[in-house]
C-alpha cells in the first residue's frame, strides 16, 4: 500500500480546506447502539404504552455519539475539531471539542487497544484530547497533517 501525501492545495476552494478522517466502524457502533435503544424505547412504549424516559435518554445519547463520530477528526489550518472522549477504553463520547493548533505541543501514539490507533494530543493549556483512527494508514495520514502545519509539534510512540 502506497501512501501519497497531502495537503492542503489538494483539496480544492479556499473555504473548504479540511482534511477530515472518519472512523467508520465506530460509526457503526454508534448506529447499532441507536438502533438498540430506538427498538427498546418502542417496545417499551407498546407494552405500557408509557415512554420510557432513561431508554429515550440513552437513544438520545447514541445520536449524538453518531453525529460527533460522523464528522470525524477535522483538521485545519487553524484547529483540530473531534469528538470529545470520556474514556480510552469505551466508546463514549459527549459533542465535540475544537483544539487550536497553535496550542498543540505534543502527539504520543499510543498502543493499539481494540483494533483501534489511540493518540493523545498533549496541549500547552488545558487537558491532553485522545483521538482515535481506524487504521494504521489514517493514523499516519494525521501525522503528515501535523507536521505540515505544525513543524515544531514533537511526536512520539508510547510503549
Amino acid at each position: 500500500m502506497t501512501l501519497s501525501p497531502l495537503s492542503f492545495s489538494d483539496l480544492g476552494p479556499a473555504k473548504s480546506r479540511a482534511v477530515v478522517i472518519r472512523h467508520i466502524p465506530m460509526c457503526g457502533v454508534w448506529i447499532a447502539l441507536l438502533a438498540a435503544f430506538s427498538a427498546a424505547a418502542v417496545d417499551f412504549s407498546a407494552q405500557t404504552h408509557k415512554p420510557n424516559y432513561l431508554v429515550l435518554l440513552a437513544a438520545l445519547y447514541a445520536l449524538q455519539g453518531l453525529i460527533a463520530e460522523c464528522l470525524g477528526v477535522r483538521v485545519d489550518e487553524e484547529s483540530i475539531s473531534l469528538p470529545r472522549r470520556l474514556s480510552t477504553i469505551l466508546p463514549l463520547v459527549f459533542w465535540r471539542r475544537r483544539l487550536p493548533i497553535t496550542e498543540l505541543r505534543e502527539i504520543v501514539s499510543m498502543p493499539r487497544l481494540i483494533g483501534v490507533e489511540r493518540v493523545t494530543l498533549g496541549m500547552n493549556f488545558g487537558p491532553q484530547a485522545l483521538a482515535v483512527f481506524p487504521s494504521r494508514a489514517k493514523r499516519l495520514q494525521f501525522f503528515r497533517l501535523i507536521e505540515r502545519l505544525r513543524p515544531m509539534v514533537n511526536i512520539y510512540r508510547a510503549r
